[in-house]
């Protein structure tokens, strides 16, 4: 492994970063996981500009971030109540920050930030306060390591690994927790203080000064020991996010055939089938479906920050009705994209809060990856956070 081979890696985890985001049922779980995904890409990213300069090192003390970082991932993602250890997740990361405010405005602003996280969130899960409640009480009784679970981490990523071998029908080694222990251990040797100083000789004159002659590091070793645990942690990192996606979807896809079922079938003559009826038919509902040369002639912009778009689609001699819904960074790139192709029409900020359609001047062609949606939610709910520095609400 070679450190210009972290490149495309890197890439994959934050496009993967992009398509998991944030929803509102998991609110308070996706913000620790996606936090973690974070650490993952920005420690990768610095360690790759350390490992380039005079002390290439010192980027072994991003690997170990990039590393804890990952193992947590890994945790979460196959936890069997993503919810409730997520919601610790968050509230152990949130409390630290909390506990080195102190007494302090900075730290009010903290403890709102929190409860408003919380409150948002109590608005599309019921059970918000409660879980909150319970994983306040869980956090004071834990006594083992300093982490949300309260005990040995590289137990639990064995584990971890157990649950996606089952998955995925694959064996599992089974000193994944010994493997484990031994590359933190190499890679705390690194980023504590240590003695770094490694004589290659002494010259001793005849007043007893002592000239050291220091031994040169082998920068193609560390480059090569920096490489091969970015890239095992970026491995790592992209397991854990995949398997989230995929549970999740698998989750959506239940509560979509539910309604699909309580569904007549019947629609108004004057609309077309939808085209995602027919998929979940078809059996394809699970699967992302790559759709190539699709002409958008109208461009819609929702209050909640959605871009949405209408096209027909034929299929099985069929003409059917089929709607994409851009959201997040997709949302800001479709909407860019087609400022560029149409500079001179008035695209609206997504983030305005009103609701417009624009019939764009020439179809425009687009090849687009989708699946079957989720439910949408009309009512508009925006989240006011405390504005501080630390603490400012971030559009994605």
């Amino acid at each position: 492994m070679k450190v210009q081979d972290i490149a495309k890696p890197l890439m994959h985890l934050k496009e993967l970063r992009t398509l998991h985001g944030f929803r509102a049922e998991t609110l308070a779980p996706d913000l620790a996981f996606i936090g973690l995904v974070d650490d993952v890409i920005d420690a990768t990213e610095e360690a790759l500009d350390l490992v380039a300069g005079p002390r290439p090192h010192r980027a072994y003390a991003m690997v170990r971030v990039a590393f804890e970082a990952a193992q947590r991932l890994i945790v979460l993602a196959t936890s069997d109540d993503y919810v409730h250890l997520g919601t610790r997740a968050w509230l152990y990361y949130v409390g630290k920050d909390e506990a080195l405010g102190g007494r302090s405005r900075k730290n009010d602003k903290i403890i709102d930030y929190r409860d408003n996280i919380v409150e948002t969130w109590a608005l599309r899960y019921k059970d918000a306060h409660a879980v909150v409640q319970e994983e306040i009480a869980a956090l004071k009784k834990l006594k083992g390591p300093d982490n949300f679970l309260g005990k040995d981490m590289a137990g639990a990523v064995a584990t971890a690994y157990e649950v996606l071998g089952k998955a995925f029908g694959t064996d599992v080694p089974g000193d994944v927790a010994e493997v484990t222990r031994t590359a933190y251990r190499a890679l705390c040797r690194d980023t504590h203080a240590c003695l770094r100083l490694e004589p290659r000789g002494v010259a001793i004159d005849s007043d007893g000064f002592v000239d050291i002659v220091k031994r040169e590091r082998n920068v193609s070793e560390i480059q090569k020991g920096v490489a091969t645990g970015l890239s095992s942690s970026l491995g790592e990192a992209t397991t854990a996010v995949q398997f989230r996606i995929q549970r999740r979807r698998d989750s959506s896809l239940v509560a979509i055939r539910t309604a699909v079922d309580e569904y007549s079938g019947k629609t108004d003559d004057q609309f077309r089938r939808d085209f995602g009826l027919f998929l979940l038919e078809r059996g394809l509902a699970n699967a992302t479906q790559v759709f190539t040369g699709m002409p958008l002639h109208n461009i819609a912009v929702l209050p909640d920050g959605t871009v949405s778009s209408s096209t027909t689609i034929g299929a099985d001699d069929e003409i059917f009705m089929a709607t994409f819904d851009f959201k997040g960074e997709c949302a800001d790139q479709i909407l860019e994209q087609l400022r560029q192709e149409f500079p001179s029409i008035d695209l609206p900020d997504r983030h305005s809060g009103e609701r417009r359609v624009l019939h764009l001047p020439n179809p425009f062609i687009a090849t687009l990856a989708a699946s079957i949606g989720y439910f949408r939610h009309t009512d508009q709910r925006q989240l006011k956070l405390p504005p501080d520095d630390n603490y400012n609400s971030r559009k994605s």
